[in-house]
């Protein structure tokens, strides 16, 4: 399994956990440039309030403090945090789409595993509809 493909399943996992029962949006994606952050509050108070007139609840996942905090000034509240760390050996069978065709995923045979030591603080974080 590639880590692309391991990290969504965890992923999916922990919104099965963390998101909300009802019907929700997920964000699935949403940044911009710092320079460009009146668009993004713009875009977010966009979503915020399509999702309340629909009376749908929001669902996001992030991975930083200040994205966080970014979220939290739009009423989504942590509903859950998770440690994510990604699998990243150079074994043989796994699932590479940087190999080449002998099998070999861009490095030497004789080089050792490739240790991952950090791991992502991922925040699932869930915002009720404002009633009107």
């Amino acid at each position: 399994m590639s880590r692309l493909t391991d990290m969504e399943n965890k992923l999916e996992a922990y919104h099965e956990i963390y998101g909300p029962a009802t019907e929700h949006w997920i964000i699935e994606a949403f940044g911009v440039r710092q320079e460009d952050s009146v668009l993004g509050n713009e875009l977010m108070k966009q979503l915020c309030s399509m999702a309340d007139a629909t009376v749908h609840s929001c669902y996001v996942e992030c991975g930083s403090e200040k994205n966080r905090a970014f979220f939290e000034a739009y009423g989504f509240e942590v509903v859950g945090t998770e440690k994510l760390t990604a699998k990243t050996t150079n074994d043989s069978d796994s699932d590479s789409d940087n190999g080449d065709d002998n099998g070999n995923n861009g490095e030497s045979e004789s080089s050792p595993p490739i240790e991952d030591r950090s791991a992502l603080t991922v925040y699932f974080m869930v915002r009720a509809p404002l009633s009107s």
